[in-house]
């Protein structure tokens, strides 16, 4: 886990590549500007039971604010259409409904290409979810 400094470092940066002011970030977080800078000022130990909070409003994973994963960026997708496990699924349906796969009776292939429209219809759901919550 990083240390204190370490946190509010990886936040001041992430902050800056939004370009985001210290009111504007206090304003999404729903907290006093002055509180923010005592963060930034490391004047105050970083409030561990908000790092949800500020994941979200940087654009990021709590797991990556603390330390526990190397990627910075949680998956961002403009619209719908950008994800690429929604992509995949569709390639796999794709692949069965052109006969491809040989080994799979029909019965069974109905069966698998049921079951991932109904992952890619999920995907689908799930990114409108993301981008709304990105937009919000």
């Amino acid at each position: 886990m990083r240390t204190n400094d370490e946190i509010i470092e990886i936040i001041f940066k992430l902050k800056e590549e939004k370009n985001l002011s210290l009111s504007e970030l206090a304003r999404r977080l729903n907290m006093a500007k002055s509180g923010l800078s005592r963060y930034f000022n490391k004047t105050r130990q970083f409030p561990l039971n908000r790092v949800n909070e500020f994941a979200k409003v940087l654009g990021t994973t709590p797991e990556y604010i603390l330390g526990f994963e190397l990627s910075e960026k949680t998956p961002e997708f403009s619209k719908e259409d950008d994800n690429p496990i929604q992509k995949e699924l569709e390639e796999l349906i794709s692949k069965l409904d052109s006969q491809v796969y040989h080994a799979y009776d029909d019965e069974d292939k109905e069966l698998l290409i049921e079951a991932l429209r109904h992952a890619v219809k999920l995907s689908k759901r799930m990114t409108k979810k993301e981008i709304e919550s990105h937009t919000d």
